[in-house]
């Protein structure tokens, strides 16, 4: 990513919501157009403000970009802490638990589909994008490690964190298949399948 000078960030509610414009558009036109057929001159347009406002909020595409993703990983952590939190429904029923950590991450992945298909692609040319995923997968591991932690009692393993990589692992699948390879399966046939295999290979 090229270096990015410094910007001025928004203080003022005003100035925050045009950021944020400008942050929904450039989401819009990167699903739409994808990352290299995508300009600021045109995510300017789109959200409605001069280009010369655009760039008082970010350098260039690339930090708009980088902008766009982290508002995205976001949304993947803070769904992945929701579920965690829920220690009730652990309690109560721990294959609905699993099967909502699943269907969360599918819904959130279809919310975002074409977005994700961009990260894909640009992963394989782009080393920094790459490294942003890696991150963010991490801190989702991070995540499942720590509730494992939690309830080690409960698990027949040890090696907790061989257990996250391998939980995680094998949901990005169930979740990459739902909705990128097979979007016509039976979704809650598979989810339910999905979990139940989680659950007993999980438990002592």
């Amino acid at each position: 990513m090229n270096e990015m000078k410094k910007i001025r960030q928004p203080r003022q509610k005003r100035s925050a919501a045009t950021r944020e414009r400008i942050l929904d558009a450039a989401l819009r036109l990167f699903c739409r157009d994808g990352y290299y057929q995508t300009t600021t001159n045109a995510i300017a347009k789109e959200a409605g403000v001069p280009i010369g406002s655009l760039y008082s909020y970010f350098a260039d595409k690339d930090a708009l970009f980088f902008a766009v993703l982290e508002d995205y990983n976001r949304m993947f952590v803070d769904a992945n802490e929701a579920i965690m939190a829920s220690e009730d429904l652990y309690r109560r029923d721990q294959r609905a638990w699993l099967r909502a950590l699943i269907e969360s991450l599918v819904d959130l992945h279809e919310r975002s589909r074409d977005l994700n298909r961009e990260l894909k692609i640009l992963s394989f040319s782009r080393p920094d994008i790459a490294a942003l995923r890696e991150r963010n997968d991490a801190a989702v591991r991070g995540i499942a490690l720590e509730f494992f932690r939690k309830n080690r009692d409960e698990l027949g393993f040890d090696d907790l964190e061989t257990v996250a990589s391998v939980s995680f692992t094998f949901i990005s699948a169930i979740v990459d298949y739902l909705v990128f390879e097979n979007p016509r399966a039976d979704r809650a046939r598979v989810i339910d399948v999905a979990a139940e295999g989680l659950y007993r290979s999980l438990k002592k």
